[in-house]
């Protein structure tokens, strides 16, 4: 690659791009299972009740991720399956909507010992 390409993007990021105010770009970007299996590993969870997180990637939006907690050795991965229902947004909204799909036997008892919201009644 020729040096100067490189020179000047970093001229431009320094600058704050001048040169390409106003443009706007929409793409769609892969990412790999393994990077996101390396992300995952590259921050630690908070608390220290889940030891590893390792996430498949499957067909229509869906994904299994297999975890691994803190507790006995013995303890097999729970595997929760997920489907994607809303795709992150950058840089506006990082994040994206997961909902529960299917999970294990363990997972779903464990959710039933949490404490369910309470609704709002409507006053008339």
């Amino acid at each position: 690659m020729n040096p100067a390409l490189p020179d000047l993007l970093k001229r431009q990021q320094r600058d704050g791009f001048p040169d390409l105010a106003g443009t706007e770009f929409a793409a769609t970007i892969p990412v790999s299972e393994r990077l996101i299996n390396e992300l995952i590993a590259a921050v630690p969870p908070n608390g220290g009740k889940v030891r590893a997180v390792r996430v498949r990637l499957l067909e229509s939006n869906r994904v299994t991720a297999e975890i691994r907690l803190s507790g006995p050795a013995f303890l097999p991965a729970i595997p929760v399956r997920l489907a994607i229902e809303d795709q992150s947004e950058l840089p506006e909204r990082p994040t994206l909507g997961l909902k529960l799909v299917e999970s294990s036997g363990l997972v779903a008892k464990a959710a039933s010992l949490l404490p369910c919201a309470r609704r709002r009644r409507d006053r008339g």
